[in-house]
């Protein structure tokens, strides 16, 4: 069945769709969302034709340019030219460019090209017959000796890279028999050992511990990701930040991490739908949980203040689906969400706060410090057992009346 991934910017759609077990998609001009579908629907009949004998494929016919003109084209038709070989490691990464799998989310697109800069600048110019598993082997000694903003790149930094090179060769190799498969499996390969994170740590606990003295500057930095907000410094960073300025979804945008735990992408992809003040609930869009799909939800309970600051937001807001956006009511990306929240950080005594992540450290700390059921924690974070390691300590068991019974 064949679908669309419209850009309403460039009024241009991407067609994607299966024939004898293959993928192809097609890039064409429309004059709206409703043309491309019409167009997926013409594909779709075209390609029920052709199942039934109603339609026969003509010889060396370009398939999508046919099947887009609902199996009319065969007098124009040009033969396809062969495609092209890919001889490097960067022809690979071009042909999986040119036709990824479909509905790639821009996120992973965007880390995958991350992953072919690393790759590239590792071995530039590599021949895929020269690649071996040793090769593999030879690139996690290469990175690992490497090191980004003064820390050593971690062993799950650079599985990561090699498994996006893994998929992206194994779907080339699906559509190009003439490519042979990847050849190398994770499991074959051996990583550095991974250090395992700090727990979180206080404001005080960090400052002590830096006091101290004998810390090198990259251990110092590793203690500030290390950090959680009490409740009043919660209190008083968002105080600042509605001082602070910035643009108007800001200070709502920063609440809502306060008060929910949730991640930065989740507060971009977050919708005004979502928000339901009639039973206090907030529907966050998570990615994590399941792979297999595009997104899947928890609920999370509105805090008073944060209902407070959102019914104020929404009477401000320029309008749109997403719940925090530009004036133009375009999505916040990434990149916008850090650089002003750093902004808001800039000069003052805050700026130590590495970024967004703080907030959830803080939420999920704050709880456990409380003696909450953890449980509601876990499905209020949407997080696994290795994150709840970081802040279980802070649980108010009386851990000396457990150990007295010895």
């Amino acid at each position: 069945m064949a679908s669309l991934k419209y850009d309403p910017r460039s009024g241009r759609a991407r067609v994607f769709f299966r024939y004898n077990g293959r993928q192809f998609n097609r890039t064409v001009k429309v004059a709206s969302e409703r043309a491309g579908l019409a167009l997926c629907e013409t594909i779709d009949q075209t390609l029920t034709d052709l199942e039934r004998g109603r339609l026969s494929l003509p010889p060396d016919v370009d398939l999508p340019a046919f099947l887009l003109s609902g199996g009319r084209l065969v007098k124009t038709l040009v033969k396809a030219e062969p495609p092209p070989m890919a001889k490097t490691l960067s022809d690979l990464v071009e042909l999986y460019r040119a036709e990824p799998p479909p509905h790639l989310e821009r996120s992973t697109q965007r880390t995958q090209e991350i992953h072919f800069k690393r790759l590239k600048s590792i071995f530039p110019g590599k021949s895929l017959k020269e690649f071996t598993r040793a090769t593999a082997q030879e690139y996690i000694s290469r990175r690992s000796k490497q090191k980004f903003r003064e820390k050593p790149i971690q062993p799950e930094t650079i599985a990561k890279e090699l498994k996006t090179l893994r998929q992206a060769w194994a779907w080339v190799a699906h559509r190009y028999p003439d490519i042979p498969p990847p050849p190398f499996a994770l499991r074959e390969l051996s990583f550095p050992k991974a250090r395992e994170k700090l727990p979180f740590k206080t404001w005080s606990q960090i400052e002590r511990e830096i006091a101290r003295g004998g810390l090198t500057k990259e251990e110092i930095s590793e203690l500030w990701e290390c950090l959680w907000l009490s409740r009043e410094e919660v209190k008083r960073f968002l105080e600042h930040v509605k001082q602070a300025g910035g643009p108007p979804f800001l200070y709502p945008m920063i609440c809502f991490a306060a008060y929910t735990g949730a991640r930065r992408s989740e507060l971009c992809r977050s919708h005004i739908s979502d928000w339901h003040f009639d039973d206090n609930t907030v529907k966050i869009r998570q990615k994590k949980r399941d792979k297999e799909k595009q997104f899947t939800f928890r609920d999370v309970p509105i805090h008073p203040k944060l209902a407070e600051v959102m019914k104020q937001w929404f009477t401000e807001h320029p309008g749109g689906r997403y719940a925090f956006c530009q004036d133009d009511r375009s999505e916040i990306s990434w990149d916008a969400a850090t650089f002003h929240f750093k902004e808001a950080l800039k000069g003052s005594k805050w700026e130590v706060m590495r970024g967004w992540h703080v907030l959830r450290h803080s939420f999920a700390s704050n709880l456990a410090a409380a003696g909450k059921d953890q449980r509601k924690i876990d499905r209020w974070m949407g997080h696994s057992t290795d994150v709840r390691l970081r802040y279980q300590h802070l649980r108010p068991e009386d851990q000396q009346e457990d150990i007295a019974v010895l």
